[in-house]
């Protein structure tokens, strides 16, 4: 059109003199988008900002793991304990660390939201609760994962697939009249996955409209009415009111559970005290009585280290075992320098690991300085110094 008016205006300067001076000033407005245009733009805007966020907040945990299965598989948690460290203050110092990583990259996050307009009221309050829901989960689940890099892949995938793409299945259900009620009892289901719980409030939240005329039959001439009711909806323990509160409970459960399991999870791989029969059954035989008495003829006040009778079995599965250290028995005196040779698999690695308390013995007694290493470890470790047999120096 603009093309169409120059080659008018160019005619008349052409043909009159008088003309030479006529300018025309052109308006272009287009067409207002239609109401249906709007919401589509409006739901392929949403669905990709929840998918990309989603995304972002199921990233995080998977950083969470790579430091705890580390310290784990190098020992050096065990390390970082011998040497003074209470089991509460590990765990502590590593959540707040966590936390603060966390707050940190998510609000970044939260601000990209609301620098390009699309926070939505309330997700302030899944925010803060679920960085400590998702951090308490992680850590517990870090326990049955032995290396850092499976650990890092599977609560990656956990947390994109659960929290993220069922997030968004769950909803797309939902806002179909005939699958509320099975999208309402699986999201009940999912939602002891923190990150289905804040990729599902923050979709209930951006789908608040759309829940709210479902939910309360509204017609198409009462939406311009609804707006502030559907805003005090949405928190409702109906929708993201329920997100919230299964977050504050996870935050709470999953960090018990944990701290259960810390204290009771050596105890339960072992058998502390066997009887003679038991020993019997694995071809565990006391020797000769003489034999262990030469071993152990030093004076009570000079020894430094007494090991008793020490036997260790460990459970390989539900149904087989396997004997690591069979009877074993020595005094060391203050002083001592003492060598500990074997071949390989004798239980050289095993019984250092009952001397420093990282496995409990099956059966058998140590002690330092007359202390039980078990019932008074958190005297005996000032006693102890320990190398471990693998570097526990972590990279960074």
């Amino acid at each position: 059109m603009n093309n169409v008016v120059r080659n008018v205006v160019n005619r008349i300067n052409r043909d009159n003199y008088y003309y030479n001076d006529i300018e025309i000033e052109m308006i272009n407005e287009p067409f207002q988008f239609t109401y249906e245009e709007k919401k589509e733009k409006k739901n392929r805007n949403q669905f990709l900002i929840l998918f990309f966020i989603a995304l972002a907040f199921s990233l995080i945990p998977s950083n969470f793991i790579t430091l705890i299965i580390k310290e784990r598989e190098n020992n050096s948690k065990h390390l970082q304990i011998i040497s003074g460290i209470s089991l509460f203050s590990y765990w502590f110092n590593n959540y707040v660390f966590e936390l603060i990583k966390y707050f940190v990259i998510g609000g970044i996050c939260i601000l990209f939201l609301l620098a390009f307009d699309f926070y939505e009221k309330y997700l302030v309050i899944l925010y803060l609760e679920y960085g400590p829901a998702m951090i308490s989960f992680t850590y517990l689940f870090s326990i049955l994962l032995k290396t850092e890099y499976m650990g890092q892949i599977i609560v990656l995938l956990i947390n994109l697939i659960l929290g993220c793409i069922f997030a968004i299945a769950v909803m797309t259900m939902r806002l179909y009249e005939k699958l509320i009620d099975f999208a309402d009892n699986l999201s009940y289901v999912l939602r002891i996955i923190p990150s289905f719980c804040f990729c599902y409030g923050y979709n209930q939240l951006i789908r608040k409209n759309e829940l709210y005329i479902l939910d309360e039959h509204i017609t198409i001439y009462d939406k311009v009415y609804f707006e502030k009711s559907a805003n005090d909806n949405i928190i409702s323990l109906k929708h993201v009111g329920v997100d919230c509160l299964y977050l504050a409970i996870e935050s709470l459960i999953y960090l018990i559970i944990l701290i259960i399991l810390e204290n009771t999870l050596n105890k339960s791989f072992c058998k502390r005290e066997i009887n003679m029969n038991e020993l019997n059954k694995y071809n565990i035989q006391l020797k000769d009585k003489d034999l262990n008495k030469s071993r152990l003829e030093i004076n009570e006040n000079d020894v430094s280290i007494k090991v008793e009778e020490l036997v260790k079995i460990y459970n390989v599965n539900c149904c087989k075992e396997k004997v690591a250290v069979k009877n074993i028995s020595f005094k060391l005196a203050k002083g001592d320098i003492f060598g500990f040779l074997g071949t390989n698999g004798a239980g050289k690695t095993t019984t250092f690991k009952c001397l420093s308390n990282e496995i409990f013995p099956s059966h058998g007694k140590i002690c330092f300085n007359n202390k039980d290493i078990i019932q008074d470890f958190y005297e005996v470790r000032n006693l102890i110094g320990y190398c471990p047999q693998f570097d526990t120096i972590l990279n960074f």
